[in-house]
């Protein structure tokens, strides 16, 4: 079995997660203030509705993460790349992405928050990426409501 394969395989453990990903979660609230704070008025700042938010709670983390972290980062690595390298790919594709469905600048700005679901994939397995991104996603939702 590829790393790759048997990390998307890897049973949940629990919490027992490394401290760069403590450290990127405890941090994910600060990060989405200071976004709110300093982005430009409209840049993905307004609360969506009721389906908007089962879409960026649920919905979102589970396909984007199938897609990007079991789809495409794991083929790199089963292609021979360096896991570090295609978790760096990943993350420009799902930047690209999130810049090719409107979301303007705003779209680049999920590049490092991508860096962090694809480390949690690599080394947690594709639940802990999901569960990841949904509280980065959840963390945004809560600072758009103080703001």
């Amino acid at each position: 079995m590829t790393p790759a394969v048997a990390s998307a395989a890897r049973p949940a453990h629990g919490l027992r997660l490394d401290a760069p990903l403590w450290a990127a979660m405890l941090l994910a609230p600060a990060a989405a203030w200071a976004w709110h704070a300093l982005a430009p008025r409209g840049a993905a700042t307004a609360m969506p509705d009721g389906p908007g938010l089962w879409m960026l709670l649920l919905v979102a983390p589970v396909l984007e993460e199938i897609v990007f972290r079991a789809g495409l980062q794991a083929s790199l690595v089963r292609r021979g790349w360096q896991p570090g390298l295609a978790i760096v790919l990943a993350s420009a594709a799902f930047a690209a992405w999130h810049l090719a469905a409107g979301q303007g600048l705003a779209a680049l700005a999920v590049f490092l928050p991508s860096l962090v679901f694809g480390h949690a994939y690599a080394r947690h397995g594709l639940a802990c990426a999901m569960a990841c991104h949904a509280w980065f996603n959840a963390c945004h939702l809560a600072a758009i409501a103080v703001s």
